[in-house]
């Protein structure tokens, strides 16, 4: 199915909400000490801009995966992110795979904040790019 140009944006305009939601979700979880919930919502918080992303270059996929590697192959290793990025995403990742399948895990708040203000970071440099790309 081809996108129109208004779909598109449509699309990445709730992505990019929805993006802005988890964060503040992370943010609600972390307040209550829910660590384990809040590494699993920064980490979707980043799922879901990389998609917004992806949507502005004809590129969607529902795969975790597959859409890690799109963007490392168009933005980290083309360096049209910052150094550093592609390591993120993938630390993100395994972390809310502990978070949600590994049995007593535990996280330090302290450690979850620095995953929140990293995925802060991130967001606002690809919604950047996003509207640039317009």
């Amino acid at each position: 199915m081809t996108l129109t140009g208004l779909e598109r944006d449509e699309i990445i305009k709730h992505r990019i909400e929805q993006s802005q939601r988890t964060i503040e979700e992370a943010e609600l979880l972390i307040e209550n000490r829910r660590l384990s919930a809040a590494v699993s919502r920064i980490y979707y918080s980043v799922f879901y801009i990389i998609s917004a992303l992806g949507v502005r270059n004809n590129y969607s996929s529902s795969k975790h995966k597959q859409l890690i590697g799109w963007f490392n192959k168009n933005y980290v290793y083309t360096e049209k992110v910052k150094k550093g990025y592609g390591r993120l995403v993938h630390d993100l990742f395994n972390k809310r795979m502990e978070a949600d399948y590994e049995i007593f895990i535990e996280f330090l708040k302290t450690d979850v904040i620095e995953y929140l203000n990293q995925a802060k970071n991130f967001i606002d440099d690809i919604k950047k790019i996003i509207w640039e790309g317009k």
